[in-house]
């Protein structure tokens, strides 16, 4: 939580224009979603600076605008009660440039026209020279800038599924959805086949364990699987893309999960798995 007396960033959800929304065609029942940042984003404002925040398509896209002399430590960090940044970063450097910082020595430099990705290793972040700053934030844009942040205490950097720290892990980043549970992007690749051509039945079951731990974790229980079961529905091709999400319950001193993997392009079931979680040993 933020520390006494030291207010959250303002977030302005009031519409700044013009919308299109959703367009909707009569001949095929497609919709196509159409939104702005300047018009549907919820606006997170600090000094020197403030990120938006557009949820479409199950993801939640930020852009960030920083002026000269921004710095996260000063300027967001305060707000939220921390010293260094803890979320994990996917994005692209629209103008300008911005350091990241950790706390090893270790400075990186982003610059316009290059896409990065900064592990959920806490770190300091600062514009660089006389020119605004503005990035497109495709992964962390949901909990950038907020006192719910995940800590990174909680993680394990080796997991399997998850860890970043790991060169064999799957490399799946969980956020929290708008109902509290877990929900993240995989897209299948030929290494974790099992029949040729096919996604392996055991990678699926972990990115579904794994979509239930984290929904476990945002509920600020952190558990371990004590029994769980998978249906497969169809199988999965190499180069799908997966959308993983999870949400739990409360069953006593435990908890029940359901946990299901659709396909993105159509939406269809791939997966569900239903599981019984006990809190994990201190």
């Amino acid at each position: 939580c933020p520390r006494p007396g030291l207010e959250g960033p303002h977030v302005d959800t009031r519409p700044r224009g013009g919308a299109r929304g959703t367009v909707s065609s009569a001949m095929d029942n497609q919709q196509v979603d159409l939104k702005r940042f300047d018009v549907h984003g919820d606006v997170r404002r600090f000094p020197k600076g403030f990120f938006e925040v557009v949820h479409i398509g199950g993801l939640s896209i930020g852009r960030a605008t920083y002026d000269p002399g921004w710095r996260w430590s000063e300027h967001v960090g305060p707000s939220v009660g921390a010293t260094r940044c803890p979320v994990e970063h996917i994005g692209f450097v629209l103008t300008g440039a911005a350091a990241v910082a950790f706390d090893d020595g270790h400075v990186v430099t982003l610059r316009a026209g290059e896409l990065f990705h900064i592990p959920p290793v806490p770190h300091d972040s600062w514009v660089v020279g006389d020119e605004p700053y503005v990035s497109l934030h495709l992964l962390g844009a949901s909990h950038y800038a907020t006192a719910d942040a995940p800590s990174t205490d909680d993680r394990d950097a080796h997991c399997f599924v998850c860890g970043w720290a790991n060169s064999k892990s799957l490399g799946v980043a969980f956020e929290r959805d708008a109902h509290g549970g877990s929900r993240a992007r995989y897209v299948a690749r030929s290494e974790h086949n099992g029949w040729p051509g096919l996604l392996h039945g055991g990678v699926l079951f972990a990115l579904l364990d794994d979509a239930a731990g984290w929904a476990a974790r945002f509920t600020g229980r952190p558990c371990v699987t004590s029994r769980a079961s998978i249906r497969f529905r169809q199988p999965v091709a190499t180069e799908s893309a997966l959308s993983i999400g999870a949400a739990v319950r409360p069953r006593g001193r435990v908890l029940s999960a359901r946990a299901t993997a659709s396909r993105v392009d159509d939406g269809s079931l791939v997966a569900e798995l239903d599981a019984l979680l006990f809190p994990r040993p201190s």
